[in-house]
């Protein structure tokens, strides 16, 4: 079999379109130098065998940057060193420092999972503390909304107060009218 029928053959059986994909896609050829033909018959052999490899997904660099942006809620890698300090030293231009990353956003993970699972059942000690904390909470939320009704409420007095000085208003202005045009007439008649 001719070199170039056996790498089309191993890519063919492994479902990939060229040796980068198979690569990300199988851990078994990550180690082997595929310029090499046995590189390529061992791997011809490890696909024909009833125990086949698995095929694994190893994200490309762009694929496994964003994924682990998103997890850390960034939206670049300045600010994922900003926010954990163990990133720091990492050049994010290699996809080892991205991988390295992901672990420690997964060692993450574990810490606040824990940390929820002692908020869930604290010890009897920090029970009392928990129930003044919400006690004084919902008694801040009563005050806060007793004071926005008395705001409402005062803002409606003061609307009202603000509406019947314009009915005052229009009245002492009709009245003025009313004078100026009694005077005027007042002074046509004595003109006659």
């Amino acid at each position: 079999m001719k070199f170039i029928d056996l790498k089309l053959k191993v890519l063919t059986l492994a479902d990939v379109q060229n040796s980068q994909e198979l690569k990300r896609c199988y851990s078994e050829a990550r180690s082997l130098n595929l310029s090499y033909r046995k590189s390529w018959e061992a791997l011809l052999t490890a696909f024909q065998a009833e125990d086949k490899p698995e095929r694994i997904f190893k994200p490309n660099i762009s694929e496994l940057k964003t994924h682990v942006l998103n997890l850390a809620n960034v939206e670049t890698a300045k600010q994922l060193k900003q926010h954990y300090a163990v990133l720091k030293k990492l050049d994010f231009r290699y996809y080892s420092a991205w991988e390295t990353a992901l672990s420690t956003l997964n060692q993450a993970d574990p810490i606040n999972s824990n940390f929820q699972k002692w908020l869930e059942s604290p010890p009897e000690e920090y029970k009392e503390l928990f129930q003044e904390i919400e006690d004084v909470s919902e008694a801040l939320k009563q005050s806060i909304k007793k004071g926005k009704k008395l705001v409402d409420e005062t803002q409606e007095i003061a609307d009202n107060i603000i509406t019947a000085a314009q009915d005052a208003q229009s009245e002492v202005d009709s009245m003025k009218r009313e004078i100026v045009t009694a005077r005027n007439a007042q002074q046509q008649a004595e003109l006659n």
